[in-house]
């Protein structure tokens, strides 16, 4: 039936009158080409439903507590700008689907969150949806999109512009003793204006091997975001990102197939242990291309284009310690773009199978520490070793050399160097069956079998 609610429709659905609303789900799926997030409009399942008609956020938390009372439900938002001067409060079982980017939560008030949990983080929230909407910041400011904390659930195809805090925050760190969450954010676009963060995203737990409790998938976020996404044991994939500074920050978790614009920062920063970098593709990174800052990182099969765009000191990648680094695509924009293309720092770094081209004077490759792995990369502009014990083996080296000067215990073996192989100062090393065009300077190597 339908009831008046001030100049507001609001429309009340059981469950036996799911059926008849088959036409009215259809439209508010992803079968309109036109909405921003592609969802498909899956209601089934989700309990009673109530149609907001326009409104205010008092209509939408009214029908939302209606349905909590019942033990959840569906609020269906029809096209049109509601009106937002508080922040809406989600409980479990509670589903919000709009009519796409059509149906606009509009923030009147400064220092809001649009939408939140109504336990505000003390209990666990589950079993929430959010779907098929726009939020619009307008001239208030200080304001969050929607912030979750403890929360399980769906954030899908939500169109968020112009926020100045955080436009998507969800942290299940809290709880304890720990209870895993699993929330996935996906398709969703969001656009900054300021310097901000796109999307925060925080796990208890993270499991290369099983189903990601955290998932941030197919987003669009685009503008000036001091960060693009932030994330902690998550799983990080498919996104574009374009971001004043940092891209992508992870600590301890996957970022695979993401394609990420930075204008002074890192595009993707791996800041925990065990991150995982995989076939990603960075068209301009701000300094570094992919950085990372923990140990153990496996960076694998991503290619970068351009980087160093700020200046100083940067590389295409850069490893700080027992990393894999494999089957990487790096290749300097030119245009006076430089900085090395892989620096693999504190020793215990295997980089291997790279294709390396970077704009003298800056040098392919670089390794600081001891114990390193290079192996069967391509190479211009040299590689440079300058720790002990690194076995340097099967790689082609078109331009620059190789350096291992004032080092001890290094093997440089089976390599086809354009330029010189550099022993200077070198002890305790050996340098077997090369192709050297250059100058072999043996230093305190052994030599044999070299060309």
């Amino acid at each position: 039936m339908l009831v008046k609610r001030g100049p507001h429709r609001v429309a009340k659905l059981g469950l036996a009158a799911l059926v008849l609303l088959a036409p009215l789900v259809i439209a508010f799926g992803g079968s309109n080409p036109a909405l921003v997030g592609h969802s498909r409009g899956e209601v089934a399942g989700v309990g009673p439903v109530i149609v907001v008609d326009v409104g205010t956020e008092q209509e939408i938390q009214q029908a939302i507590d209606e349905l909590a009372a019942q033990g959840g439900g569906t609020v269906l938002l029809g096209p049109g700008t509601y009106t937002i001067a508080g922040p809406i409060n989600v409980t479990s079982n509670i589903s919000i689907i709009g009519q796409g980017s059509g149906t606009i939560l509009q923030a009147t008030a400064n220092g809001i969150d649009v939408i939140t949990d109504q336990a505000g983080g003390t209990t666990v929230v589950e079993n929430v949806r959010l779907q098929d909407f726009a939020i619009r910041a307008g001239s208030a400011t200080g304001l969050d999109g929607i912030v979750f904390t403890n929360v399980s659930g769906l954030i899908e195809g939500i169109d968020i512009q112009g926020v100045q805090g955080t436009s998507v925050s969800v942290n299940n760190l809290g709880t304890t003793p720990v209870q895993p969450r699993t929330m996935v954010i996906r398709r969703n676009r969001i656009v900054t204006n300021v310097a901000t963060r796109g999307i925060l995203a925080f796990a208890s737990s993270f499991n290369p091997a099983g189903a990601a409790e955290l998932t941030v998938a197919s987003n669009v976020i685009e503008g000036n975001a001091s960060t693009g996404i932030q994330a902690n044991e998550a799983q990080v994939t498919d996104n574009q990102v374009r971001a004043a500074d940092t891209g992508i920050s992870m600590s301890e978790g996957i970022v695979k197939g993401n394609y990420v614009e930075t204008a002074t920062g890192p595009a993707i920063s791996l800041s925990g242990d065990r991150s995982i970098a995989e076939a990603n593709l960075v068209q301009l990174g701000g300094d570094e291309g992919i950085l990372a800052s923990g140990q153990n990182a496996v960076i694998v099969g991503n290619t970068v284009l351009a980087w160093s765009l700020a200046g100083g000191s940067h590389a295409a990648i850069r490893a700080e310690g027992f990393a894999t680094v494999t089957g990487n695509h790096i290749r300097s924009g030119g245009g006076g773009i430089d900085g090395e293309g892989i620096i693999g720092n504190n020793g215990n770094n295997v980089i291997s199978g790279n294709f390396v081209v970077s704009n003298s004077p800056a040098i392919g490759i670089t390794t600081n520490g001891g114990s390193n792995t290079i192996a069967g990369n391509y190479v211009t502009n040299g590689i440079q070793n300058n720790g002990n014990d690194v076995a340097i083996s099967g790689n082609i080296v078109t331009s620059g050399g190789v350096d291992v000067t004032s080092t001890s215990g290094n093997l440089v073996s089976g390599n086809f160097i354009s330029g010189n192989l550099d022993g200077t100062g070198a002890s305790t090393c050996a340098f077997t069956g090369n192709r050297v065009t250059g100058t072999l300077t043996a230093g305190g190597c052994s030599v044999s079998n070299n060309v």
